[in-house]
């Protein structure tokens, strides 16, 4: 099976793929969600008839696609079952013009990525986008079911974040799941969405706070002390954090943490 339904020109191929893969059993479980008899299945595969937009549509959460991964798949239905030249050569320009977007994007990728204010807004809008990124090192959250387990998110919220992840050259869609294509969005210390993005980790080691969770820590105190020691505090707080950073590189990818440090003068 190709790595993703973007790969794909014909939805039938796409089903005969999926099929093939999966192996006994799996034209039983396709019929059943989409709610067609197998034979009319096993007719359909044959060229000789098609599902409907409707029957299509459900098969989106069988294929765990994402919203952007449905809307395509649809199209290529639409242009199957176009009744006329013109029609079908109306969704192949659609079509097109999807595969094209998604080739510029993915010349985006490199060492260093450049993102425009808007995607770096959206990024940031919402926690679970980071960390859905980072997730995806880990080779157990690598598929929208297992992500929404984990983090405990609708299939929307997971769909919706993987496609735009997905869009700006951060992930990209594999056989078996998702896979990072490129690791870090970075936000400058003077970037106007630098405290939007410390006050929702805040927030989250608020809302650990309240659970009886025996891996965690959390730690906070006033102190008092002198000006050189807190220079040195700080000195080898910032001295941690790089070695840490370094450290990370070489770790093994297995579970997810958020880690939080203030140090501020009161």
């Amino acid at each position: 099976m190709k790595a993703n339904v973007f790969e794909y020109t014909d939805y039938i191929e796409f089903i005969q793929d999926w099929i093939e893969a999966k192996g006994h059993g799996s034209k039983s479980v396709i019929s059943q969600a989409a709610g067609v008899q197998l034979a009319y299945l096993s007719l359909v595969l044959r060229g000789g008839t098609h599902l409907n937009l409707e029957q299509c549509l459900r098969l989106k959460g069988l294929f765990e696609f994402t919203p952007e991964e449905t809307e395509f798949f649809l199209l290529l239905a639409q242009k199957n079952r176009a009744g006329t030249k013109e029609l079908e050569l109306h969704f192949e320009n659609q079509i097109e013009s999807i595969r094209v977007q998604r080739n510029l994007l993915k010349k985006r990728i490199g060492n260093m990525v450049k993102f425009s204010q808007e995607e770096q807004n959206r990024y940031f809008s919402r926690w679970y986008y980071a960390a859905i990124h980072t997730a995806l090192l880990i080779p157990d959250l690598r598929t929208q079911r297992q992500l929404e387990e984990h983090f405990k998110l609708s299939a929307t919220e997971i769909g919706e974040a993987l496609d735009f992840l997905e869009k700006i050259a951060l992930i990209k869609r594999e056989k078996n799941g998702f896979a990072v294509e490129s690791f870090r969005m970075h936000l400058p210390g003077d970037s106007s969405l630098i405290n939007q993005h410390h006050t929702q980790w805040r927030l989250m080691a608020l809302n650990d706070l309240n659970k009886i969770n025996r891996g965690s820590l959390h730690y906070s105190a006033i102190i008092s002390l002198s000006h050189k020691d807190a220079a040195d505090f700080k000195k080898e707080s910032l001295n941690f954090i790089e070695t840490f950073e370094k450290k990370l590189k070489d770790s093994k990818d297995e579970v997810l943490y958020s880690m939080g440090f203030d140090w501020f003068e009161i």
